[in-house]
């Protein structure tokens, strides 16, 4: 199974919209990869942590937010994330398997978490 395809049936056990739907605003708004091993929708946006508020509308980004990611290979996914992303930023975000709960870490609690 390619990272697409386990994208894809998470996005339609999941998600809200088609996945081209999704990709299509990345396209525009954000950054998109994609593989046959690795699957990545990303945004920059602006992450307060002792609120937990998340701006979009901004320049002033200090945070990733990875709306979806499926990685069919062996390496971490970590290990993508830094060679993919066009720059470091303070924050790594996501939300986990449909959850409402967003999962913040700092860029270097992130990779020691993903074991890098």
């Amino acid at each position: 199974m390619t990272a697409y395809d386990l994208a894809n049936k998470w996005q339609l056990q999941y998600g809200e919209e088609p996945l081209q739907e999704r990709i299509d605003w990345h396209k525009d708004f954000g950054l998109v990869f994609i593989t046959k091993k690795l699957f990545i929708l990303a945004s920059e946006l602006n992450y307060d942590p002792e609120t937990k508020d998340i701006d979009m509308q901004t320049s002033n980004t200090n945070a990733w937010f990875i709306e979806l990611a499926a990685n069919a290979s062996s390496e971490s996914l970590f290990e993508h994330i830094k060679r993919i992303f066009p720059n470091k930023q303070d924050w790594v975000l996501w939300l986990r398997r449909g959850s409402s709960k967003l999962h913040a870490y700092k860029w270097d609690e992130f990779a020691r978490k993903a074991g890098v």
